[in-house]
């Protein structure tokens, strides 16, 4: 079974057409788990990835000790994954998205079949991938949902100038041509929903790409779950010191001690 119309490889002996192509497009896209999982999805699904990132990205220090992801910092790109650094439109990717010419050259060139965008299905990137493809069903987009406290969504029709608001227009036009939404939580969907997304969107409520670190090579469903001496500790949110990770390591480390002696 493949995903969105991809097969994984058959074997050898069967005459293949061109690998389709797959693009990754994130803030964090330099992430090492998110590159594990671009790399997985290639080789499972015998497709060519193109990873676009901004060229500078600032992120909490538990992600990278020198607090920003770049074309600098980041560790030399795995053998099949094409990395392309763009700069982000008025400073700000995740509000504004990449600069407009570069990105539309890029994709021109990459012409994709998929594409991978994690990133708030209301956000910048994802906006600016709609638009580029907005009269087209092609390439398969595929976007992401993590937010979960908005009570509702945006008003068509407001009660002062200019009465109607620009934002929901823009959703109610971009939001459809979505193919499908990957959320990390049965919460992030029901969010999703509240805030307009079309039920003809499909939403799967999955974990990717929350792989775990980049050296993990084993498939999810070897891990130990049902040994009962085995547990698993998983944190949910940005790491940053407000979600109160070094709280959850602490006591992690008291299980530890007690559990010993």
């Amino acid at each position: 079974m493949g995903v969105g119309g991809v097969r994984p490889n058959a074997g050898a002996g069967i005459t293949r057409e061109a690998p389709a192509r797959l693009l990754f497009v994130s803030a964090l896209a330099l992430d090492p788990p998110f590159l594990r999982v671009a790399e997985i999805l290639g080789r499972r699904y015998d497709l060519d990835v193109h990873v676009v990132a901004p060229d500078r990205y600032a992120i909490p220090p538990v992600y990278h000790t020198s607090g920003v992801f770049s074309a600098g910092t980041a560790a030399p790109p795995r053998s099949m994954l094409h990395v392309h650094y763009l700069h982000a439109n008025r400073d700000d990717v995740e509000r504004f998205g990449f600069e407009r010419p570069a990105f539309n050259t890029l994709v021109r060139s990459i012409r994709p079949t998929h594409i991978w965008i994690h990133g708030e299905f209301w956000e910048g990137i994802t906006n600016q991938v709609l638009r580029r493809y907005s009269w087209s069903r092609r390439p398969k987009i595929i976007a992401y949902a993590a937010i979960n406290h908005q009570t509702r969504g945006c008003k068509l029709l407001q009660s002062q100038p200019p009465f109607v608001s620009r934002t929901r227009l823009s959703q109610l036009w971009l939001w459809p041509r979505l193919d499908g939404v990957s959320a990390c939580s049965s919460k992030a969907r029901d969010c999703a929903r509240r805030m307009g997304l079309p039920q003809s969107v499909p939403v799967s409520v999955n974990y990717l790409p929350a792989f775990g670190p980049e050296e993990a090579d084993r498939d999810p469903s070897e891990w130990p779950w049902s040994e009962p001496d085995r547990f698993v500790i998983g944190f949910a949110g940005l790491l940053n010191e407000q979600k109160g990770w070094r709280v959850l390591l602490a006591q992690w480390c008291s299980c530890r001690r007690v559990s010993s002696s």
